[in-house]
């Protein structure tokens, strides 16, 4: 046998050593685990139950490349051993690796097929691989050795949301966390799904998400946050240090929100440090780069390194665009690295986290009156809370595609989580209702057979004839842009209603027709609609919003003259004045600073 790959010989001290790292290690005391591991490895490098346990120590530090390096090591010394391979297939889908990540699972099975952590596991990769059947059968196959496996029942609930079935994920997820109401992960699942429910109110998000923090308290360490001195800082006449911090600065709705505004601050009074939690790089995160900001890469850091580059960089203002989607780092904010901490842009409710201070709203999305469901303070713009930079180079808008001798197309651009079940129901209606008219669904996931086959079947089961919607998925951007000309009503989803979809749609002249929510997810294609002049759009209830939209299709004339002024209107509108907003910021960003130096 290579001695590169042995096995261990007995060792009592090392298995004393070892069974001491465990209980560290399950007691929370990860530096501690971390100390006896790196003894064991000292004296011998092939120990390889240390090695697993190192890893997944680094893993959930945060520490990805010295956790790969561990968990390789573990599986080159004992390449028969499943739940090293395990291991090994946690810290690549960590590292973005997927394709390593799902065959590590694979070979994981097919030497212990009975456990449902592996098969969950391997689910997992499959789902962020849009993999969506396989990963159905695999979950099923999880849930069949174990009914009550909770994180298969969340990825199970996963699968049915980006599949358009929300409300059925909903009940998989109440399941997971009945089984594990001490999960930390289920509980920010939850968090994130509960914008998407009509059945839930922004006081149900805010005592989700508050108990979520409870909870998150109870299970892990105390972080002692840093503390700030003001009185030199209020002396200086440096430009204010401005921090962001996001997993989507690239060709994101957030990311291509953000650029325009990196390239109007007033680069003399403000200075501006971008951290990045995301892997993929394309034109938005280059010219990012090259925008005289400092760029810090912290997807493979601690939460604790972050906090001391923060802290380290002198930022004045921090500012969260992620709340709690995917890839944020909230917990970074715990640490308070920065004196001023705000919330912005990324999320559509509060992060229930008391070290962020503001979040930054504007009066429709966030009325007088709704401050009570949020924990931060709201500041609000004077305008919008976002604001749009049109795409280059686009067609002008065309005329209404419906003439006397056509039909209506009515059209939805959105995320396909946004569809659920009283969606489809209230469109089907819709169609029901103004003969012969079609529905045309474009978005990229739709791309994928099994959720273009799920959106049908949900239109079908609600009595809609497969060939009035039609579906279509990911094209070229000029084919993208020129399907707007087949459109001639847009109809926004609800209760989470479009963003940067609703301004797309408007810039390309297809009214938008919009039900306005009780929170802030459902506020703001209503927010963009009254600041363009054009509130006749939003209406009030499924019934206003059915007959608004009828109403519409059967007025070609006052259709027509939607369209010939919609572009105009949005390119007037304070939405598309990027100087006026960042100016707008940025007096935001100094008038909180001045009233932190004055307390």
């Amino acid at each position: 046998m290579n001695s590169s790959v042995r096995p261990a010989p007995p060792d009592k001290a090392a298995d004393t050593r070892l069974a001491q790292a465990m209980q560290a290690f399950q007691a929370g005391d990860l530096k501690q685990a971390r100390e006896q591991c790196l003894r064991i490895i000292g004296n011998d490098p092939h120990r390889s139950p240390a090695l697993h346990l190192l890893s997944t120590i680094y893993l959930q530090s945060g520490h990805l490349n010295d956790a790969h390096q561990c968990s390789q090591s573990a599986v080159s010394n004992a390449p028969s051993n499943a739940i090293y391979l395990n291991g090994l297939g946690l810290t690549l889908h960590a590292l973005g690796r997927l394709e390593d990540a799902e065959a590590a699972f694979e070979k994981a099975i097919t030497l212990q097929s009975d456990l449902p952590d592996l098969l969950n596991n391997k689910a997992a990769v499959q789902i962020d691989r849009d993999h969506l059947t396989q990963a159905l059968e695999t979950l099923r196959d999880a849930l069949r050795l174990e009914p009550s496996h909770s994180n298969a029942l969340v990825n199970k609930a996963t699968v049915l949301q980006k599949l358009g079935r929300t409300i059925e994920g909903m009940k998989y997820l109440d399941q997971a966390f009945e089984q594990q109401p001490q999960s930390i992960e289920i509980a920010q699942n939850r968090l994130m799904m509960l914008n998407y429910s009509s059945a839930h109110s922004a006081a149900d998000v805010l005592e989700h998400t508050t108990s979520y923090w409870r909870l998150k308290d109870r299970l892990s360490p105390p972080i002692e946050p840093f503390t700030h001195s003001h009185q030199l800082k209020q002396k200086s006449k440096k430009p204010l240090r401005i921090g962001y911090v996001s997993a989507d600065l690239f060709d994101h709705p957030v990311g291509r929100i953000l650029l325009p505004i990196l390239k109007a601050h007033n680069k003399r009074d403000f200075s501006l440090f971008l951290y990045a939690n995301n892997v993929a790089e394309d034109h938005v995160s280059k010219e990012m780069k090259s925008n005289d900001c400092t760029w810090h890469e912290i997807y493979n850091k601690s939460d604790d390194d972050v906090a001391t580059q923060i802290k380290k960089d002198g930022i004045d203002v921090l500012i969260d665009l992620s709340g709690h989607t995917d890839g944020n780092r909230l917990g970074v904010f715990r640490h308070k690295p920065a004196p001023i901490q705000m919330t912005w842009l990324g999320h559509v409710s509060t992060t229930g986290l008391s070290e962020i201070d503001y979040i930054i709203a504007d009066r429709f999305v966030l009325p007088e009156g709704d401050e009570r469901f949020y924990t931060e303070s709201a500041l609000r713009l004077p305008n919008a809370h976002l604001c749009f930079s049109p795409p280059r180079e686009t067609p002008a808008p065309q005329h209404a595609p419906a003439g006397p001798d056509s039909f209506i197309t009515f059209g939805c651009f959105s995320n396909i989580t946004k569809l659920n079940e009283r969606v489809i129901r209230t469109w089907s209606r819709i169609l029901e209702r103004v003969p012969e008219s079609k529905l045309l669904i474009k978005n990229a996931s739709l791309s994928n057979d099994a959720i273009a086959q799920s959106v049908r079947q949900q239109f079908a089961d609600s009595g809609t004839p497969r060939d009035q919607v039609i579906v279509l998925g990911k094209t070229n951007y000029n084919d993208h842009i020129n399907t707007f000309g087949h459109v001639d009503i847009a109809l926004d989803t609800f209760p989470y209603g479009g963003m940067t979809t609703t301004l797309e749609t408007l810039w390309m002249g297809v009214p938008v027709i919009a039900l306005a929510g009780q929170s802030w997810a459902g506020r703001v294609s209503a927010s963009i609609l009254t600041l363009m002049g054009i509130p006749e759009l939003i209406t009030r209830s499924e019934e206003e919003y059915i007959a608004k939209a009828v109403t519409f299709a059967q007025d070609q004339e006052g259709l027509a003259a939607i369209r010939r002024n919609t572009r105009v209107l949005l390119e007037s509108s304070p939405l598309c004045d990027i100087s006026r907003f960042t100016k707008s910021l940025e007096c935001l960003y100094q008038n909180a600073w001045q009233a932190h130096c004055q307390a």
